[in-house]
């Protein structure tokens, strides 16, 4: 597992934050381009999360939480031992949650059933034994080349104070979404679940001036209502532009939209 770190050692700081985190995220994408199997990508998602603070992750297929063995691979080492041993994927609340969301969510926001409590905090205290005390979940669906729905989720690790993982997420939640949503983008195509999505597959003609500008800001984390006040138009006209952009992207949601824009040259950071 990577050395313990936690958010005060990432670079982003001062005038140079969003200027710093947006370098992050381009990086973090032209490595994604460039790995050609799983070890490079892995590599590239490690280098990529240590900026914001974070050990370590854990991409794991949740399509199906039954029996099968799931697509799984990450770099934290001796947990995913433990946690493969000890069959806690099978209850994991983090990867039910997944399952049924589109956005992220930290470890604390996750409910705990009556009936497995016990195994839950076992599982908990497994990973504070070997130095993991929070973790911030992105989830991922979208339909491969045989139309079958595929979900995965995308688990960052952190080994550090829990003051700073908080600050951590608050700063760079949308970034983490971006670079995540780009790396399970890359992993589906290296698992030939997908063909590269070439950049001609959405006329450019078809995204409007105006929804290319609120994909822009939605890329730098400004919420509908930021969008709105930036762009002097109301709220309700800010989200309807969102809805046109992610039906013609085809994509499943705002940030998938983005994500799916900037990997096209429709949206420069």
């Amino acid at each position: 597992m990577a050395g313990s770190l936690n958010c005060r050692q990432y670079p982003f700081s001062g005038m140079n934050f969003i200027s710093s985190q947006m370098r992050a995220i381009d990086d973090a994408i032209e490595a994604f381009e460039r790995a050609q199997d799983f070890q490079l990508l892995g590599k590239a998602l490690q280098h990529a999360i240590e900026q914001f603070g974070f050990a370590s992750f854990e991409f794991v297929e949740i399509t199906d939480l039954g029996p099968n063995t799931p697509f799984h691979f990450g770099t934290s080492g001796r947990w995913r031992d433990v946690y493969v041993a000890n069959g806690f994927r099978f209850i994991d609340p983090s990867l039910a949650r997944a399952r049924t969301v589109a956005t992220p969510f930290d470890s604390h926001s996750v409910q705990m059933s009556g009936a497995r409590t016990r195994q839950i905090l076992r599982m908990f205290e497994a990973a504070a034994d070997l130095g993991l005390t929070d973790g911030f979940f992105c989830p991922h669906h979208m339909r491969d080349a045989d139309d079958r729905l595929r979900s995965h989720a995308c688990a960052l690790l952190w080994a550090g104070d829990a003051k700073g993982f908080r600050q951590s997420i608050a700063e760079n939640r949308h970034a983490l979404h971006l670079i995540t949503m780009h790396f399970m983008e890359r992993a589906m195509t290296l698992r030939g679940l997908r063909e590269p999505t070439p950049a001609t597959a959405v006329d450019e003609l078809e995204i409007t001036l105006r929804e290319r500008q609120i994909l822009a800001l939605a890329a730098k984390g400004k919420t509908s209502a930021e969008i709105a006040e930036i762009l002097q138009i109301s709220s309700l006209t800010a989200q309807t532009h969102i809805k046109n952009a992610i039906r013609k992207m085809q994509a499943s949601n705002k940030t998938h939209a983005v994500s799916l824009a900037i990997a096209r040259g429709l949206v420069r950071l």
